[in-house]
């Protein structure tokens, strides 16, 4: 998703590339987090004791496979084993179509 603005920055021609560049690191760190508290949210309401680490991270790994600019898709094999330690969520649909996406992608 980012290469949308790698190009806007290439149409800027100048210094538009390196403005590109500075937006995009700045910007997905900010996207990982912002997306993981929305998918800690939204994600499974109970999780049994001593799971809740496992269920923040799972947010995180999540949020992070989609904002980062460079992802490949067996990069999703982190968020997998913490989405099986939680109860069936709506996080894991989102999970599926992400790994589907980037193989697709990739392949």
């Amino acid at each position: 998703m980012w290469q949308v603005v790698q190009w806007a920055g290439l149409s800027w021609g100048g210094s538009g590339p390196a403005v590109a560049a500075a937006v995009i690191s700045v910007s997905w760190p900010l996207l990982t987090l912002i997306l993981g508290w929305v998918f800690l949210r939204r994600g499974a309401a109970t999780v049994g004791p001593g799971l809740e680490q496992a269920r923040t991270a799972h947010a995180l790994a999540l949020g992070w496979n989609i904002a980062a600019p460079w992802s490949m898709p067996w990069y999703t094999a982190m968020a997998w084993p913490l989405a099986a330690l939680q109860p069936r969520a709506r996080t894991d649909y989102v999970l599926c179509t992400v790994t589907v996406v980037l193989a697709l992608a990739y392949n």
